[in-house]
């Protein structure tokens, strides 16, 4: 078991392990991270088990980390995000359905997907625990993680949810992309938003 001293976190220092190449880096909690070959931006983890997602294996993917002068940001959010609880997922159970319900108005009968009550959403979703943490870069620039996987009632798109800080959920729906309904619409209204309703 790694141990991360306190002081490692709140200077947010990260280091070159003895004998690594260049490629290779030393993160706080995530441990080796290795440089993607695509996105020299990116940093990409060794599998780590996730709590929150009942110990399922999940990789963790660092967008611009090295060049953020506030590293300690990304350390507090891996750090609540490894701290998560299965609960923070049961609390945006309402906006899937919601997510689900919006949908079932653009289907033809015989293609739609029967889900009574919100917490029975979860056996139509598979969560894909690829998380891609990275800093807001407006608003209030605070750091997010962005998650997704697929629901049998969207196929097509999908699902994103995004946690701000790795505490809280803040938005949730088809993956576009976008860390928060007011980026993804453009709109400062949508800041708090989970989700947006189709027609709203």
């Amino acid at each position: 078991m790694r141990i991360v001293t306190l002081l490692q976190l709140r200077l947010g220092s990260f280091s070159l392990s003895k004998g690594m190449s260049a490629l290779t880096i030393e993160i706080p909690l995530l441990g080796r991270m290795t440089r993607d070959r695509q996105f020299s931006n990116w940093l990409c983890s060794e599998p780590i088990a996730v709590p929150f997602l009942n110990d399922q294996i999940g990789e963790f993917t660092l967008e611009s980390y090295e060049q953020d002068r506030a590293k300690e940001d990304f350390h507090a959010t891996i750090a609540n995000l490894l701290a998560a609880r299965p609960e923070v997922l049961e609390e945006i159970e309402p906006y899937l359905f919601q997510y689900y319900e919006d949908c079932q108005n653009f289907v033809e009968e015989e293609d739609e997907v029967r889900i009574d009550t919100p917490k029975d959403v979860w056996k139509f979703v598979r969560i894909e625990p690829s998380f891609m943490i990275s800093r807001r870069g407006y608003g209030d620039e605070k750091v997010y993680v962005s998650f997704g996987g697929g629901v049998e009632w969207e196929e097509e798109h999908g699902l994103q949810i995004v946690m701000r800080e790795g505490k809280e959920v803040v938005k949730i729906g088809p993956y576009d992309g976008h860390l928060t309904n007011s980026d993804a619409f453009d709109d400062e209204t949508l800041e708090n938003v989970i989700y947006v309703r189709v027609g709203q």
